[in-house]
Protein backbone atom coordinates (compact mmCIF):
# COMPACT_ATOMS: atom_id res chain seq x y z
CA UNK A 1 0.00 0.00 0.00
CA UNK A 2 2.95 2.32 0.59
CA UNK A 3 3.79 2.28 -3.11
CA UNK A 4 0.33 3.42 -4.17
CA UNK A 5 0.41 6.94 -2.73
CA UNK A 6 1.73 8.56 -5.93
CA UNK A 7 -0.75 6.94 -8.37
CA UNK A 8 -3.54 7.64 -5.89
CA UNK A 9 -2.49 11.28 -5.70
CA UNK A 10 -2.45 11.55 -9.51
CA UNK A 11 -5.92 10.00 -9.79
CA UNK A 12 -7.26 12.29 -7.08
CA UNK A 13 -5.87 15.30 -8.97
CA UNK A 14 -7.53 14.04 -12.17
CA UNK A 15 -10.87 13.76 -10.36
CA UNK A 16 -10.50 17.33 -9.05
CA UNK A 17 -9.46 18.79 -12.41
CA UNK A 18 -12.28 17.09 -14.32
CA UNK A 19 -14.85 18.03 -11.69
CA UNK A 20 -13.83 21.69 -11.93
CA UNK A 21 -13.93 21.45 -15.75
CA UNK A 22 -17.42 19.95 -15.48
CA UNK A 23 -18.58 22.96 -13.50
CA UNK A 24 -16.80 25.42 -15.81
CA UNK A 25 -18.28 23.88 -18.98
CA UNK A 26 -21.74 24.86 -17.75
CA UNK A 27 -20.90 28.50 -17.04
CA UNK A 28 -21.53 31.27 -19.55
CA UNK A 29 -17.96 32.60 -19.21
CA UNK A 30 -15.77 29.63 -18.27
CA UNK A 31 -12.42 30.28 -16.60
CA UNK A 32 -10.70 26.90 -16.80
CA UNK A 33 -7.68 25.66 -18.79
CA UNK A 34 -9.66 22.77 -20.32
CA UNK A 35 -12.75 24.79 -21.26
CA UNK A 36 -12.94 27.61 -23.80
CA UNK A 37 -16.69 27.89 -24.25
CA UNK A 38 -19.91 26.57 -22.76
CA UNK A 39 -20.72 23.13 -24.08
CA UNK A 40 -23.34 20.60 -22.90
CA UNK A 41 -21.53 17.81 -24.75
CA UNK A 42 -18.30 18.61 -22.95
CA UNK A 43 -20.12 18.51 -19.62
CA UNK A 44 -21.17 14.93 -20.36
CA UNK A 45 -17.62 13.90 -21.22
CA UNK A 46 -16.10 15.65 -18.20
CA UNK A 47 -18.73 13.98 -15.97
CA UNK A 48 -17.86 10.58 -17.43
CA UNK A 49 -14.14 11.26 -16.97
CA UNK A 50 -14.70 12.31 -13.35
CA UNK A 51 -16.68 9.16 -12.66
CA UNK A 52 -14.14 6.88 -14.36
CA UNK A 53 -11.22 8.48 -12.50
CA UNK A 54 -13.08 8.15 -9.19
CA UNK A 55 -13.75 4.45 -9.87
CA UNK A 56 -10.08 3.96 -10.82
CA UNK A 57 -9.03 5.58 -7.54
CA UNK A 58 -11.44 3.37 -5.60
CA UNK A 59 -10.20 0.23 -7.34
CA UNK A 60 -6.60 1.22 -6.67
CA UNK A 61 -7.21 1.81 -2.97
CA UNK A 62 -9.55 -1.10 -2.24
CA UNK A 63 -8.35 -4.08 -4.27
CA UNK A 64 -4.95 -5.63 -3.78
CA UNK A 65 -2.88 -6.00 -6.97
CA UNK A 66 -5.53 -4.33 -9.10
CA UNK A 67 -3.29 -1.66 -10.60
CA UNK A 68 -3.76 -2.98 -14.18
CA UNK A 69 -7.52 -2.39 -13.84
CA UNK A 70 -6.93 1.00 -12.32
CA UNK A 71 -4.49 1.96 -15.08
CA UNK A 72 -6.95 0.83 -17.76
CA UNK A 73 -9.70 2.92 -16.21
CA UNK A 74 -7.34 5.89 -15.97
CA UNK A 75 -6.61 5.63 -19.70
CA UNK A 76 -10.35 5.57 -20.38
CA UNK A 77 -10.73 8.67 -18.20
CA UNK A 78 -7.96 10.34 -20.18
CA UNK A 79 -9.86 9.59 -23.39
CA UNK A 80 -13.06 11.15 -21.99
CA UNK A 81 -11.09 14.20 -20.86
CA UNK A 82 -9.56 14.60 -24.33
CA UNK A 83 -12.97 14.36 -26.01
CA UNK A 84 -14.45 16.87 -23.55
CA UNK A 85 -11.56 19.27 -24.07
CA UNK A 86 -11.89 19.00 -27.85
CA UNK A 87 -15.65 19.51 -27.65
CA UNK A 88 -15.27 22.75 -25.72
CA UNK A 89 -12.86 24.14 -28.35
CA UNK A 90 -15.30 23.93 -31.30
Amino acid sequence: MAQLWFPALILFACVAINFSALKAAGESRPDHPLVERRSPESRKHFAAATLVYAVALGVLLVKVNAWPWSASLALLGMLFTLVGWHGSKK
